[in-house]
């Protein structure tokens, strides 16, 4: 490789652009049903999908 320096601010590009995805919010009903099923979730964080599911991170 001949310009080392041009991977790595791509790869930095790439990982910057993860990282700075906002957290959705769900509709009410979507965080009700999730509540009922998973009572004692902590650090619950949200992700809309591309094919519009909602996805939770959380600890339990």
């Amino acid at each position: 490789m001949k310009n080392p320096t041009l991977v790595v601010l791509a790869l930095l590009a790439i990982c910057i652009s993860s990282c700075s995805q906002k957290e959705a919010e769900p509709p009410p009903a979507v965080v009700s049903a999730f509540q009922q099923m998973f009572p004692d979730a902590g650090n619950v964080r949200w992700e809309l999908k591309k094919n519009g599911d909602y996805e939770a991170n959380f600890k339990w």
